[in-house]
């Protein structure tokens, strides 16, 4: 599922405060996420149905800011739900444009997209990214039981027992584990340790091997010289709006 390696790649992103360009492409239907130093900086798309105007049309009362974001937002909502597709990095490619966004905020407003917990896993706060989970806009309450997270309950009493909905939990989980602020108990690197002092870090030994940054599992990574920002730019400005044709009365009745 293409989605799943767009979630998991803007996660090491925001993670690793990597500078690249996410792709999402099927046949000439683009989509594009730049992130510059772990900030996602643009979000641009070809397909007319996430064009502004299409999306003003249907959100008629938003302001230009609300607009920008209401854009971005249905972009990544569609990019992390697409099933088909392929999934391309662009290391250090610059964006074409600078219009900022909040990467994490747009994977919460798309969080019902996202993988679930396995029941069967314990998750658990890894401290050397625990202040990613302070800027999931889950709320404070929500925030503060996942730092509670010690690897020692299973998925399904988590939710059961949460500060809040078992769906908001959820989606506070899906948030987290695409950013790498918990993983199941068995793989932590780390633990945080708790006392009357502050959390302090103790470190699993060191992997054999550290992974690539920035690539996400199952995504492929595109040579430099298959993109440049020239590239990018004549895809933005072409507005292509290319959609997937629809099937024709012959084709639908014709045998598969």
């Amino acid at each position: 599922m293409s989605g799943a390696r767009i979630a998991e790649a803007f996660g090491r992103a925001v993670r690793e405060s990597a500078t690249l360009a996410i792709e999402w492409r099927e046949e000439k239907r683009r989509r594009l996420f730049f992130f510059r130093a772990g900030a996602l900086v643009l979000v641009q798309s070809n397909l007319k149905s996430e064009s502004p105007e299409r999306i003003a049309e249907r959100m008629p009362d938003l302001d230009a800011d609300g607009l920008r974001a209401a854009v971005a937002q249905v972009r990544v909502d569609e990019a992390l739900g697409a099933v088909t597709g392929e999934v391309l990095l662009h290391p250090g490619a610059p964006a074409p444009a600078f219009e900022p966004h909040d990467a994490i905020a747009l994977l919460w407003g798309a969080s019902e997209r996202l993988p679930r917990w396995p029941d069967e896993t314990f998750p658990r706060v890894v401290a050397v990214h625990a202040p990613l989970l302070g800027r999931i806009p889950a709320g404070a309450e929500i925030t503060r039981y996942l730092l509670e997270l010690d690897g020692s309950r299973p998925v399904e009493d988590v939710l059961d027992f949460g500060p809040d909905e078992p769906r908001q939990i959820a989606n506070a989980l899906a948030v987290a584990q695409v950013l790498g602020a918990l993983v199941a108990s068995e793989s932590a690197e780390v633990v945080l340790v708790r006392g009357s002092g502050a959390p302090s870090v103790v470190p699993a030994p060191a992997p054999a091997a550290a992974p690539a940054p920035a690539v996400a599992s199952g995504a492929r990574t595109a040579p430099r010289e298959d993109v440049t920002v020239d590239d990018i730019a004549d895809l933005i400005r072409g507005e292509l709006h290319v959609e997937p044709p629809a099937a024709t009365p012959a084709a639908a009745a014709a045998p598969t």
